[in-house]
């Protein structure tokens, strides 16, 4: 029960579009940024880093960032499927007026 009132919450809050542009920004964001990293690294030494590295360089930061990646994987998850429960119950969200 509790956890079908929090993935209702949060679908709730994921639903408006405002939150859909910031969800879709963050995970844009993120992924040039992880990219571009990716791509410099490359230039420099040839080869792309991998997990060892990342943990040797940032060390306990590295989980801080492992966390933060996952919560931008469960956002925009969690966005995609109230798309698709949306879509397919017919449940749309009222228009907003901006």
């Amino acid at each position: 029960m509790v956890r079908n009132g929090t993935f209702s919450k949060a679908s709730n809050a994921l639903s408006s579009p405002l939150a859909t542009r910031l969800v879709i920004s963050i995970a844009a964001i993120w992924f040039g940024a992880s990219l571009l990293s990716q791509a410099l690294y490359m230039g420099f030494y040839g080869i792309p880093y991998d997990s060892m590295l990342l943990l040797e360089i940032m060390g306990p930061y590295y989980a801080l960032i492992i966390v933060i990646e996952l919560l931008i994987w469960a956002m925009i998850g969690l966005m995609v499927v109230n798309r698709f429960l949306s879509s397919k119950l017919g449940i749309h969200a009222p228009p907003t007026v901006s």
